[in-house]
């Protein structure tokens, strides 16, 4: 599933603000924890130089179990241990006011008291320090999401403002339509991509405008054009099968030529057709009852369907009036009965079902489905055997769609259904 491009952006600058802040509120509390550790570590060496100075010069051996006493974070013991120099460490002491134990930190350092070495040890508790860096980085966290929610919420603000000209624009592509004669305006920006992109698009259309217009108008002329020469050319041909002269077999093949000429003045008909439909020349619309239309049309077509032996079956289940070209919606009905009728079969079947939304033609002929993707195209045949132009479907597609209808196409138990959704 595709996503937007702001949403994409948003996403890279959430995933790197965030991995950042992780990363340096990581290292904020490894460099907070070995600051105040440091900062530990003085203020033991300061007790070490403060005892040295003013303690050691006037104590004895037989006063450091009194000393002891009196000093709760300093303690002078024998050096079993032949410490040399001064040690760091952590160790958990059990304090007795609030029942478990605390961390502190440990400065050990060997000192000589009347020519006897001692120990010296110095400790500070390290709970307070930990409430404090545990505090600040809470408070980094706190700021860190507020950061990042300002920087969302920012940053979405603004892209959306920036780039709201380019869905502007966006729209206006999407709603335009070659066929239409009005361009769409697409809005100022002062952005510099922008504006050469807004002037490519509006370039491109004018220019695509004006080839489909030019494109509409050489079919429109060329047909109009063929049509004088086509009606001589049969012309002639009927005058040259009237005469005596002529053999059987000259006879015939004037007959084929003929048939030609009236398959090429159908196909060119077609053409300016959809030449007009495409130039919205059947604008004007009218209340129209289609079962009064194809009624009027059912005696002929059921005519045609017998001498093809196939039978043909009108189902009125409702009354359908639609708002359309009363001549656009007549070729609707011609061609959807010619073509149920020429490609169908001997001893086929074509039902017609009128409904209050809907006309549905179904008949009988080829055992399979056709291609969906290619029989509303110009012409497209079902067989190579059609006698049609294979532009019939496509101009009923293009009436549908000019009309707002919708024109579908299925296969069901051996049947072509053709349907149009008014």
């Amino acid at each position: 599933m595709s996503k937007k491009l702001l949403n994409r952006t948003l996403k890279y600058y959430m995933v790197f603000s965030i991995t950042m802040l992780i990363i340096a509120g990581i290292a904020f509390y490894f460099f907070g924890t070995l600051l105040y550790v440091n900062n530990a570590d003085r203020e033991l060496l300061i007790l070490k130089k403060e005892f040295i100075s003013l303690s050691l010069p006037g104590l004895k051996p037989d006063k450091i179990a009194a000393w002891n006493e009196f000093n709760r974070d300093l303690k002078i013991r024998d050096n079993n241990d032949q410490l040399a120099d001064d040690t760091f460490f952590y160790h958990s002491y059990y304090n007795c006011l609030s029942e478990n134990y605390e961390r502190y930190r440990v400065l050990q350092s060997p000192v000589s008291i009347d020519g006897k070495n001692y120990i010296f040890s110095a400790k500070i508790n390290l709970i307070e320090d930990e409430t404090l860096m545990i505090g600040i980085v809470r408070l980094f966290a706190i700021i860190g999401f507020f950061l990042l929610t300002g920087l969302y919420l920012i940053t979405r603000y603004l892209s959306i403002r920036l780039w709201k000209p380019f869905y502007t624009t966006l729209q206006q592509i999407e709603r335009f339509e070659i066929d239409k004669v009005n361009q769409p305006e697409l809005p100022a920006v002062d952005v510099e991509e922008f504006e050469r992109l807004n002037w490519a698009i509006s370039r491109l259309m004018e220019k695509n405008t004006s080839i489909y217009a030019s494109h509409s108008e050489f079919i429109e002329n060329a047909s109009h054009e063929l049509q004088t020469p086509l009606a001589i050319f049969k012309g002639m041909l009927q005058s040259l099968q009237q005469r005596n002269d002529i053999t059987k077999g000259q006879f015939e093949l004037l007959e084929n030529i003929n048939i030609a000429a009236s398959r090429l003045g159908k196909i060119n008909k077609n053409l300016l057709l959809l030449s007009r439909l495409e130039s919205r020349q059947f604008d004007a619309t009218q209340g129209i009852t289609v079962n009064a239309m194809l009624e009027r049309q059912l005696p002929f077509f059921t005519e045609q369907a017998q001498a093809r032996q196939v039978d043909l079956r009108y189902t009125p289940q409702g009354l359908l009036h639609v708002s359309a070209n009363a001549v656009l919606l007549e070729i609707v009905i011609n061609n959807l009965f010619n073509n149920a009728i020429r490609h169908n079969s001997a001893g086929g079947t074509i039902d017609v079902v009128l409904k209050e939304t809907s006309l549905c033609f179904s008949n009988s002929g080829e055992s399979g489905p056709l291609d969906q993707l290619r029989i509303f195209k110009r012409f497209t045949k079902a067989s190579t055997k059609s006698q049609g132009s294979g532009l019939g479907l496509s101009i009923i597609s293009r009436i549908a769609t000019l009309n707002g209808w919708n024109f579908s196409y299925r296969f069901e138990e051996k049947q072509h259904f053709f349907c149009l959704d008014f």
